[in-house]
């Protein structure tokens, strides 16, 4: 009798440590899947975020890190949320290699950026099955038509210049000098010889033009080279600071000038730099349609408010990034580089912040340029 209540006794306290058991296997497991189903996915920023060309890059930035949140705020990716990434290239091209690869050894393997067209070598070297990039700016001639992991969200650099020269050739703007940033001279080069081929050939060749180097030349030095000239049109191909300082040395002596730039001087840097000299200066920049969108105006209050300052074309361009990233990550089969890139060129259109547009074979979407004047201190599209 004492033996079976012996047993019943050690029978019921060994299934009560197997159900205590798998109790705690249960929980930990569950635990696993949770922590697993709820990695985050990783995404890179890259961009010269410390020089004096950094606006460009934090702009878009921001731009990204904004975007972000608000996909965070409603779940994520399939209940995966996103986690940013950022890195400096200092638009060099050995610390952009370096850098590029932290990122893989970091589990980063989709990456916004680079920013300038400088750094096309060093992400044609990078990119891969384990990294894909999403330009937000990088518009430079060397990368169409290419099958790589490459996906850029701005127009050609060479339809710059095209729009340029059929303005001149309208307006026989004449005498013209051009100013080149050779900090980024795989962008300014391209773009300053595409506008003086188009207008050697319609007998209206540029008076001068005018190479330096912002990380280390004087730009009192290039202001008088420009005044010299006695141009009555300047083109400066340079980032805002510069171009500041150049509209203001300039119009002191010639206030009748007529001054163009290009988008990579459309930030905030250029209005608080430019002053009063900077207004009237006209820009060709990426087109905006005749009516802001529910989506932009939403995107633009929401960003003023968290960095206070008005969202820049590269804000604009680095939303349209993140969003084309997005897509592809929502609809890739894996969360693999190929995959990925596939989904984003599978996509037949992308509503962008200002318009749709698509990404074709190659990586390269549909967008196009247009003029815009600066007036009372605002980016003003012209309509011709």
């Amino acid at each position: 009798m004492n033996i079976k209540l012996y047993n019943r006794h050690t029978q019921h306290h060994n299934q009560s440590k197997m159900v205590l058991m798998f109790i705690i296997i249960a929980f930990f497991s569950g635990v696993i899947l949770f922590s697993c189903e709820k990695k985050p996915i990783r995404i890179g920023f890259i961009g010269d975020l410390t020089s004096k060309n950094s606006q460009l890059s934090i702009d878009a930035r921001n731009a990204v890190e904004y975007a972000m949140n608000q996909v965070n705020e409603k779940g994520g990716i399939n209940g995966r949320m996103l986690e940013l990434v950022v890195k400096d290239d200092h638009a060099d091209t050995a610390t952009a290699l370096e850098m590029d690869q932290a990122f893989i050894k970091e589990d980063v393997h989709f990456v916004i950026g680079h920013m300038h067209s400088n750094m096309a070598e060093a992400m044609k070297q990078s990119a891969s099955d384990q990294l894909l990039f999403v330009s937000p700016t990088m518009g430079t001639d060397a990368l169409s038509r290419m099958d790589d992991f490459i996906i850029r969200t701005a127009p050609l650099n060479s339809e710059q210049a095209n729009l340029f020269c059929e303005h001149c050739i309208e307006h026989n703007l004449k005498d013209l000098v051009i100013v080149c940033d050779l900090m980024n001279q795989e962008y300014t080069k391209t773009v300053a010889g595409s506008v003086q081929e188009i207008l050697v050939e319609n007998h209206m060749a540029p008076k001068a033009i005018i190479d330096y180097d912002s990380r280390r030349d004087d730009l009192k030095k290039i202001v008088n080279q420009v005044i010299a000239e006695k141009p009555s049109t300047l083109l400066l191909l340079s980032q805002a600071t510069d171009s500041a300082y150049f509209v203001q040395g300039v119009k002191k002596e010639m206030p009748n000038i007529n001054i163009y730039s290009v988008p990579w001087s459309m930030t905030k840097d250029f209005i608080v730099n430019g002053g009063k000299y900077a207004e009237g200066t006209h820009f060709i920049g990426v087109y905006h349609p005749e009516r802001e969108s529910q989506m932009y105006l939403s995107f633009s209050e929401g960003f003023e408010k968290v960095y206070n300052y008005k969202p820049s074309f590269a804000s604009v361009l680095g939303a349209d990034a993140f969003q084309t990233l997005y897509l592809g990550l929502k609809g890739a089969q894996e969360l693999t580089p190929t995959d990925v890139k596939q989904a984003i060129i599978d996509t037949n259109t992308i509503q962008g912040l200002q318009e749709e547009f698509s990404i074709d074979a190659f990586g390269d979407d549909t967008k196009g340029y247009m003029f815009f004047e600066l007036i009372d201190g605002k980016y003003v599209p012209i309509r011709e």
